[in-house]
């Protein structure tokens, strides 16, 4: 269960940089062919308009169903005016720039193109889902094209900028970042009303991750100090710092006198979940810092010794075989003998008991740990039951 929430708790901050739906609808709108520009729009205009479809995930329905029409529309700088022209429905427009986007045959420049993401997403009379489409549009580019990126700045400090508006803003922020730290303050410090609220502020927070600004590391360590552990914040903070720490050796150096004591600490932490102790374990163990070794070894000793829970067991025992840690080869052997009878592990009890199974040796989660023990012994072992997902570091 608490492996299950973790995943969730990873998956929730990383879901929240994706649009799977859009991006995929947009490839089935791709360039096959020409046509007559104007008549094209307004053939299309005229079906988009005779659907009567209202949200977002019906307009992005209508791409399939639609596709022939949308195919026929040329990118070109006809289409351009077309998305600027606010006498056509505001859902062919939406549609009409989701297909400049996905467009494989462009008669248009890259600057052309750029400039009609930017200015749909700031023209306050334009349509706040072709707004939203447009801050989705400009997430890629941001990343090398100043002019996006300098649109999307411009976005989030528009205090004017309606919630769900600039929630799809900061969504492409957060993954390209801004320098204006001091707007990504802001934004951090709004009280959250909504969940779309909480998404804003922790865009920002991963957009300091991205930002050239020196002063963004400082911020991302007073996120640290001032948020719970495991809380979405804290999680947030140590993932960026982590993406800064993984840039070079250089960085790694530089940050290491600020960064080990904080992970340090945190590996005492006893949180529920016990996500930012044991990301912060793979922090330490990626910086190589051994003296981390004691305090992850702590976490397979019994609970009122200090001991963590069933999932922080499962993690020491894989970053320990990671460290090559051979010192603690008898603590391991030892906390292995003991899960039997532990009563961190009754969850586990069940599931062996539901599946027909011997517990604990059944279990592919007690195969992992004797594997890494093997590992640490120099014996040959399954690499398949040993090891960590750095993806997630």
């Amino acid at each position: 269960m608490k492996k299950l929430l973790l995943i969730i708790l990873v998956a929730t901050i990383k879901v929240s940089m994706g649009y799977a739906a859009d991006r995929a609808s947009g490839e089935q709108a791709k360039q096959a062919g020409a046509g007559n520009g104007s008549s094209a729009v307004k053939k299309f205009n005229s079906a988009v308009v005779a659907e009567k479809a209202e949200s977002r995930e019906e307009l992005v329905g209508l791409v399939g169903k639609l596709h022939e029409d949308i195919e026929a529309v040329e990118v070109n700088r006809d289409l351009l005016k077309a998305v600027r022209d606010k006498s056509i429905d505001w859902k062919t427009r939406f549609l009409l720039l989701e297909r400049v986007e996905a467009g494989d045959k462009k008669k248009i420049t890259r600057e052309q193109e750029l400039g009609l993401y930017s200015d749909a997403l700031l023209d306050t009379g334009e349509h706040k889902e072709v707004r939203k489409r447009a801050a989705q549009a400009l997430m890629e580019p941001s990343r090398t094209e100043p002019k996006a990126r300098k649109a999307l700045e411009k976005a989030a400090k528009d205090k004017s900028l309606p919630g769900d508006v600039l929630w799809s803003v900061m969504v492409s922020v957060g993954s390209s970042g801004i320098d204006d730290v001091d707007a990504l303050a802001g934004l951090m410090n709004r009280e959250p009303k909504t969940n779309n609220d909480i998404g804003i502020n922790l865009n920002a927070v991963r957009a300091l991750g991205q930002s050239k600004d020196p002063r963004a590391i400082g911020m991302l360590f007073k996120i640290l100090d001032e948020s719970q552990p495991d809380s979405f914040f804290n999680m947030t903070a140590l993932e960026q710092l982590s993406f800064i720490i993984r840039r070079g050796p250089e960085q790694m150096e530089k940050l290491r006198p600020m960064l080990t004591p904080r992970l340090m600490k945190l590996l005492d932490d006893r949180s529920y979940i016990g996500a930012s102790r044991q990301k912060a374990a793979r922090m330490l163990l990626r910086m190589n810092e051994r003296k981390a070794i004691p305090l992850i070894l702590k976490w397979v000793k019994p609970k009122e010794e200090g001991g963590g829970d069933e999932t922080d067991i499962t993690w020491a025992f894989d970053i320990l075989a990671e460290f090559n840690a051979k010192e603690v080869i008898p603590d391991l052997q030892e906390a292995i003998t003991k899960i039997p009878n532990d009563s961190r592990w009754e969850d586990n009890k069940k599931v062996a008991e539901r599946l027909g199974k011997k517990y604990p040796e059944g279990l592919s989660v007690y195969k992992g740990l004797q594997e890494c023990l093997k590992k640490l012994k120099g014996e040959p072992y399954d690499k398949k039951h040993v090891g960590l997902p750095w993806e997630y570091d």
